[in-house]
C-alpha cells in the first residue's frame, strides 16, 4: 500500500495533533482519537504505545501490518517551542548528528522499527524540524535504511553543510537511500 506524497502530508500534519492539550488533564486519548478520525480513509490507525507514538513520533498502522512514522516538525505553539527551536542552529550548521533531540528521534525510530519485525512495508513522512531528524535518521542508522521503502519530507530544515551523518555513509549506502527520500517544497 504505498504512501503517496498526498497521504504523506496527512501523516506529517497529524503528528501535531499530540501536542494538544486542553485543561489541567492530558489528552493523549482524546488526540489519538481525533487522529484517528482525520486518517480514517487511509486504512491506518494510530499505534497506541508511548515508546511508539508521543510528542515527537506518531507510529501508524494498517491492517496488512504495515506502519508509517512521522515525526513532529517544529512546535511554534508553546508547548515544545523551546526545544524545537533549539534545533535551528544545529540544523544550518550541519550539525544534526551531534544534537541530543535528533539522536532521540533516531533511537526511538529504531525501536520503532525493531518493534515490528514483521512489517514488510515501512514508510516515513515529516515536515520542518521532523523532516530534517527524519532524514538524518535514515542516514545515521542501518535498520532504517533497511527497513523504509519510502520517506516523503515536507519543507525539511535543511543545511547547505554536510552532517556527520552525510560524510559517514559510503556511496553504496547513498544509492539504498536513492529513490526512498523525496523532498517537496511546499508554499503555503
Amino acid at each position: 500500500m504505498p504512501i503517496g506524497a498526498e497521504e504523506g502530508a496527512l501523516f506529517a500534519n497529524e503528528s501535531y495533533t499530540m501536542l494538544r492539550k486542553d485543561g489541567k488533564t492530558g489528552n493523549r486519548k482524546k488526540n489519538i482519537e481525533t487522529i484517528n478520525k482525520n486518517i480514517f480513509k487511509t486504512g491506518y490507525t494510530v499505534v497506541n504505545d508511548k515508546k511508539h507514538t508521543n510528542k515527537d513520533q506518531v507510529t501508524f498502522i494498517n491492517d496488512k501490518g504495515h506502519i508509517h512514522i512521522s515525526h513532529r516538525g517544529s512546535d511554534l505553539t508553546g508547548k515544545k517551542t523551546s526545544e524545537d527551536l533549539s534545533t535551528w542552529f544545529p540544523i544550518a550548521r550541519g550539525a544534526t548528528s551531534e544534537n541530543e533531540h535528533f539522536k532521540r528521534r533516531l533511537t526511538m525510530t529504531e525501536k520503532t522499527l525493531e518493534a515490528y519485525p514483521n512489517a514488510d512495508y515501512v514508510t516515513g513522512s515529516s515536515h520542518s524540524y521532523g523532516g530534517s531528524s527524519l532524514y538524518s535518521t535514515i542516514l545515521g542508522s542501518q535498520i532504517a535504511r533497511d527497513r523504509f521503502d519510502k520517506i516523503h519530507t515536507y519543507n525539511a530544515g535543511a543545511s547547505v553543510f554536510r552532517t556527520a551523518h552525510e560524510n559517514q555513509i559510503t556511496p553504496e549506502q547513498r544509492k539504498s537511500i536513492r529513490g526512498v527520500v523525496t523532498h517537496h517544497r511546499v508554499a503555503g
